[in-house]
């Protein structure tokens, strides 16, 4: 499976033309290659944030994904018959599926990598991992449909397990230790 993004965005970064993100598509195609193109959200239009004449380009994925950022606002906006989250490992927006920093004191200097509380709302690492299965779950119907989030950003820490901590200079204050119960 290949995802590539970028094709028919009306961007300066992104005017390639058409013939040749079709050619692109289709050579994926050739080697056996499952390819989800990220879109912009009006391709079918190719108006906005769309270029026109890439709806060749368009069909010939197998599958679509168009950029949907900030173009629901609620729930009955949404179409729950699908679903997407994020990019497994997109760090530079700070919305990664992955495990990531909790605060900027965990973010490596100069890496442009943003940590989840940047929002002011701390968030444990594996924070939107969790909201990941949360959703599944409801899409599933194993959990129901709610307008609020369920999934909480700082779970409570029960007794045992490993715990982390903000910084890494194993100073008493910091690094990573476990609990044990009496």
């Amino acid at each position: 499976m290949v995802c590539i993004w970028g094709f028919g965005f009306d961007e300066a970064n992104k005017a390639w033309p058409a013939s040749v993100c079709l050619d692109v598509v289709n050579w994926f195609k050739g080697q056996g290659c499952y390819v989800i193109g990220g879109v912009p959200t009006h391709w079918r239009r190719g108006v906005e944030d769309s270029r026109a004449g890439y709806l060749d380009v368009c069909h010939a994925f197998d599958m679509l994904s168009p950029w949907m950022v900030g173009r629901i606002s609620d729930i009955a906006g949404a179409d729950v018959q699908g679903i997407y989250i994020s990019m497994f490992d997109e760090y530079n927006e700070g919305n990664q599926i992955a495990k990531t920093a909790e605060s900027a004191a965990w973010v490596p200097a100069g890496s442009g990598i943003r940590a989840l509380d940047e929002d002011g709302t701390a968030c444990s690492a594996d924070y939107y991992l969790r909201l990941t299965n949360d959703g599944g779950r409801m899409f599933k119907g194993q959990a129901p449909l709610t307008s609020v989030r369920p999934t909480v950003p700082m779970p409570v820490q029960g007794p045992g397990g490993v715990v982390f901590l903000e910084h890494v200079d194993y100073g008493g204050a910091a690094g990573l230790r476990t609990r044990t119960t009496s």
